[in-house]
């Protein structure tokens, strides 16, 4: 259902939800295959497929807001994540993939379809050339092989291999950032709250620091990555990544995607070790061939995860003890 509300604060400044509480079951509430969403303040009810109902409340907001007012937008779509649905138009064009990849496609072609409409409702505004849009997935294609493709990557969603943590992403100012730009340097989702931050001219101090940092010279510049190590947590407290320039270190790594294992994929304490420039696909593993850079590696993944928080938990996390020798716990 949709929980549409308005807050007032003193400052007489609005903010606006738009929520879709899925329940892990359906982008619907089935209805002749629709989505039901109420609002709960009104009693009206909206019928239609949700990635369709985001667009357009997204697309209102913008209409209604303030020309010479500061917007700020968060969209985030249910689709293209489980339970596979999209109305059967946009699947269409892709009959000639298996049943399952024919449904994302689809999805992701309504999301597109979307993004697109949001960003019309900014050119018709008059608001596209003083506005920033960044795009993110959150994870790696499910089911690599089955539902998605991954290709060159390894592995999928719910791992630490870069098939569950590389993701498609973008961002958009014209003006600002340079168009067909690729950039190959590494950085994380968490680096937009202190290069956002910056951006509006907002104190940027705080008693704990981000974790991210300020991005906004890679992006506009050509500046190397701020990060001399981005620590990449998995979806269990026991396997974890970290990345170092052209170097990737893994702990307790597994193709499976950890949703799935639940937990029966048992830590092992292995350690890989890979070169991602030469090997994006994470093939060969050098542990063995460059013990320096990975006793390196180990020793700082062991100093930034000592006051992290556990997943999952609020406990301090902590990596699993070295082996000392064959056969010893």
């Amino acid at each position: 259902m949709t929980l549409h509300t308005n807050f007032l604060t003193g400052s007489q400044r609005f903010i606006e939800r738009f929520v879709f509480l899925r329940f892990g079951s359906s982008h619907v509430f089935l209805s002749s295959d629709l989505t039901l969403h109420t609002n709960f303040l009104t009693g009206s009810v909206e019928e239609g497929y949700t990635t369709h109902l985001v667009a357009k409340e997204a697309s209102r907001l913008i209409r209604e807001q303030a020309a010479d007012k500061p917007l700020f937008l968060y969209v985030p779509f249910n689709g293209i994540h489980s339970p596979h649905q999209v109305p059967e138009s946009y699947t269409a064009p892709y009959k000639n993939l298996p049943k399952l990849r024919q449904t994302i496609a689809g999805m992701l072609a309504a999301v597109d379809e979307a993004i697109g409409q949001i960003t019309a409702a900014l050119d018709k505004k008059g608001l596209r050339q003083n506005t920033l849009i960044i795009f993110s997935s959150d994870n790696g294609g499910p089911g690599p092989g089955n539902a998605t493709i991954n290709t060159p990557l390894r592995a999928g969603k719910g791992t630490i291999y870069e098939g569950g943590i590389r993701v498609a992403s973008f961002a958009t100012w014209p003006g600002k950032i340079p168009a067909s730009t690729t950039i190959y340097e590494p950085m994380h989702a968490v680096d937009w709250f202190p290069t956002l931050v910056k951006l509006t001219g907002a104190p940027a101090e705080q008693k704990l620091a981000p974790d991210g940092l300020d991005i906004w010279p890679v992006l506009t510049q050509g500046a190397k990555s701020p990060h001399e190590a981005l620590l990449l947590p998995g979806m269990a407290p026991d396997k974890m990544a970290l990345r170092m320039g052209d170097w990737k270190l893994l702990l307790n790594a597994s193709d499976k995607d950890a949703e799935e294992t639940k937990g029966s994929d048992a830590a092992s304490g292995k350690m890989e070790l890979y070169n991602l420039v030469d090997d994006i696909a994470e093939k060969n593993n050098l542990a063995t061939t460059h013990p320096e850079k990975l006793a390196e590696m180990r020793t700082r993944l062991d100093a930034l995860i000592k006051n992290a928080v556990a997943a999952g938990g609020v406990t301090e996390a902590t990596t699993p003890k070295r082996k000392k020798g064959k056969g010893k716990k």
